[in-house]
């Protein structure tokens, strides 16, 4: 085997004879773990890499470390892993490891592996993960935006046909909130929207969702709840509303907000659903304001109810 050829490379690599002693390990593991080949030479494998998973977990004291696995097989393919491995100073440094058993014309046999640092790759992932999550994310509410809303509605719904869970929906609107904007000015209209962004937060267990559908509008999806548990949501988040005072520089603010809603009905698509609730917030509106109007159900007809 040519190992001079991998003595330069960038990535670790280290080689244990049948015994899981090592007896070669080149720049790169130097530069990656902190320990020099002089020091690690003749020692076991296990006292030098540590190899865990991703819970922390020692995979060398469960026998289900890469060279645990690989030593002895006849089998020459390659095997891969995302593993974590602990360096001189004791770090958790996340690795590629991919195990290779070697044998050798002379009866050697043993196990080749190489470890890439996976940090970068790590750090990207966390990175891209966040950018998905805050594609998702209202910044002014903290609430799931519109396209967050839609999956969410889309998610339900399949719920409610393949396992019959039962589906609300709410839409709310702030009253006058241009009055607002036009009054105070767009940093008081945000200052309304964070707090009522808070007052739905708290207002909804933790299976339900609440989404800024766009401007000072809302979505409100709920699941496993009857026409008689919307109602009372509804006037939750309406009453919640009404009962705030937000502060803005010397002045405190008080607002107003109608809703509409509906349950999902056999049939029903993400369409049908959002303008059954979007007729019935309209209504709310015409009527008077602060108020909510649910469609027909067996509560009564119409279902709207006044302040």
């Amino acid at each position: 085997m040519q190992l001079d050829l991998m003595e330069g490379l960038f990535d670790g690599v280290f080689l244990v004879g049948a015994d899981r002693r090592i007896v070669f390990w080149n720049r790169g593991a130097e530069r990656i773990t902190g320990y020099r080949a002089s020091e690690v030479l003749g020692a076991e494998c296990c006292e030098v890499i540590r190899h865990h998973d991703y819970r922390g977990r020692p995979l060398c004291a469960q026998g289900t470390c890469p060279v645990q696995q690989v030593v002895g097989l006849q089998d020459q393919g390659l095997r891969e892993a995302l593993l974590y491995i602990q360096n001189r100073q004791g770090e958790r440094i996340p690795v590629i490891v991919r195990t290779n058993a070697v044998h050798g014309d002379d009866g050697y046999q043993g196990v080749l592996e190489v470890f890439s640092d996976n940090r970068i790759g790590m750090v990207r992932k966390k990175h891209l993960a966040e950018l998905k999550r805050l594609a998702l994310i209202d910044p002014l509410t903290g609430l799931g935006n519109r396209r967050y809303g839609d999956a969410i509605l889309a998610l339900r719904l399949r719920e409610f046909v393949e396992q019959g869970v039962r589906l609300g929906v709410l839409i709310a609107d702030l009253d006058h909130f241009k009055h607002v904007n036009d009054v105070h000015g767009h940093r008081a209209g945000d200052e309304v929207l964070r707090t009522v962004g808070r007052i739905f937060s708290s207002g909804l267990r933790a299976a339900d969702t609440a989404a800024r559908w766009g401007g000072e509008e809302f979505l409100f999806v709920l699941s496993d709840l009857d026409r008689e548990d919307l109602v009372m949501v509804a006037d939750k988040l309406r009453a919640g509303v009404e009962r705030a005072v937000i502060r803005w520089r010397d002045r405190s603010l008080h607002l107003t907000v109608s809703i509409g809603g509906c349950t999902v009905r056999e049939g029903d698509t993400l369409e049908s659903v959002l303008e059954r609730a979007d007729r019935r917030l309209y209504i709310s509106k015409r009527e008077g304001r602060n108020q909510f109007t649910l469609d027909d159900g067996p509560a009564g007809p119409a279902g709207r109810v006044g302040r």
